[in-house]
């Protein structure tokens, strides 16, 4: 609920408008009729009542002291309010509390005294000096903002996506929406059953979405409903929305498309440390940014260059692994291919998938080398020149030598999987 003094043809005036006071108590002074129109759509009825017409004075609130309580009546043009006050001689600014979702379009004031006559005054300010004004307001709803999704190609729908709406400063305007219905809107009349719909006080939007992999977003036409000319705006994410009292709804139709890429990838094995696996104990994995499996397969003609190995994986980003004999470490190098050419050696095995960007991979398998282990002898404390005995008692000192050996050392393969 909010309340407004409200100025010179604007919506919901942030802050007070104060007319000069000039008036003394007691003095005579006149009366003001101030009628606020609230329309014939849905929910004026419930505005009409709810609202609290006021009257100020140097920033005071003088509507208690000086005015009964309003009337709610219908006319042809809809619901109206009515606030009729007898006030001193001084200056006075219209204002409204307990609006929801509604702004002031227009305000303006007329002296009647002796026919009509504008007053020329900034806003709601009207003065009251042995004479009668009558004031109008036109109140109307806040606009809609309704959002269209629409999906070329794959298995994904509009409700998939989560529509997002954030204002100036970057923060959200509302909760994530969804297009509840396949089917487009009407642009002469939409609702809330075909689009996304989103009620918001007047000002400039941006849209964005949650992806889905495998989409892109193709366009954005923004189009006033029942009428004028739609814009085209390119780029979804960052796409400034104008909406604003006295323009009507706006309906956006936002179109992605699906789209998949090719990857090959390669195994490598080398054996120069006595292993003895081959390509098709590697199983190759893919994962996903949320880190799932989403493909894995082997090698049919391992070694480097022959592309044997082929994933089709919607556009988006991914991570390699390998699941293989233990012992084996592993590498590998992407290249990702769009204009120019870019060789990427990446540890972490990552490489992203676009509308023009594909990828390749050689993965390498090595095996591990021998683990030595080697026994120090002591120096000998035999005398080169002694003289055996020739008969009797032999005396002999014996030299344990110990014999090195060689084992394969043995692991487990480290799957790299994106963070």
């Amino acid at each position: 609920m909010k309340r407004a003094l409200i100025g010179v043809m604007v919506a919901l005036a942030a802050s007070v408008g104060i007319g000069t006071n000039s008036a003394t108590a007691g003095e005579p002074g006149g009366n003001v009729a101030i009628t606020y129109y609230f329309g014939a759509d849905v929910g004026a009825e419930t505005a009409a009542n709810a609202a609290v017409p006021e009257i100020f004075q140097g920033g005071l609130n003088v509507t208690a002291a000086n005015c009964p309580a309003p009337s709610v009546s219908v006319g042809p043009g809809g619901w109206q309010t009515t606030l009729s006050c007898s006030l001193a001689n001084g200056d006075y600014t219209v204002g409204i509390d307990g609006l929801t979702n509604r702004g002031v379009r227009s305000v303006g004031c007329q002296d009647t005294s002796n026919g009509v006559e504008e007053i020329d005054a900034d806003g709601a300010d009207f003065p009251i000096l042995f004479n009668s004004v009558v004031c109008d307001v036109f109140i109307e709803p806040y606009p809609t903002l309704y959002i269209d999704k629409n999906v070329v190609n794959g298995v994904a729908t509009s409700s998939d996506f989560g529509l997002e709406v954030f204002d100036t400063d970057g923060g959200t305007a509302t909760s994530t929406l969804t297009d509840p219905s396949g089917t487009a809107c009407d642009s002469t009349g939409p609702n809330g059953t075909d689009c996304a719909a989103i009620q918001l006080e007047p000002g400039t939007y941006y849209l964005g979405e949650t992806s889905v992999a495998g989409y892109l977003p193709q366009s954005l036409l923004c189009t006033p409903v029942g009428g004028l000319d739609g814009e085209q705006l390119p780029t979804p994410q960052f796409s400034g929305v104008e909406l604003s009292l006295g323009s009507g709804d706006v309906l956006c139709t936002l179109t992605n498309e699906y789209f998949t890429q090719t990857v090959t990838v390669d195994i490598d094995v080398v054996n120069d440390e006595g292993g003895t696996a081959d390509g098709s104990a590697f199983t190759i994995e893919v994962y996903d940014a949320s880190n799932t499996l989403v493909a894995s397969g082997v090698d049919p003609e391992p070694g480097t260059g022959n592309a044997s190995l082929s994933f089709v994986l919607p556009i988006g980003s991914y991570t390699f692994g390998v699941d293989g004999p233990a012992g084996y470490s592993s590498s590998v190098v992407v290249v990702e291919e769009e204009l120019p050419r870019a060789q990427i050696d990446d540890p972490s095995a990552q490489f992203t998938l676009g509308r023009f960007t594909t990828a390749s991979a050689v993965i390498t398998a090595n095996d591990p080398a021998p683990l030595v282990t080697t026994t120090t002898v002591p120096p000998s404390t035999v005398d080169p020149n002694a003289v055996l005995p020739a008969t009797g008692t032999a005396s002999s000192t014996i030299l344990m030598w110990a014999l090195a050996a060689f084992f394969l050392g043995s692991g487990t393969v480290l799957v790299t999987r994106r963070p």
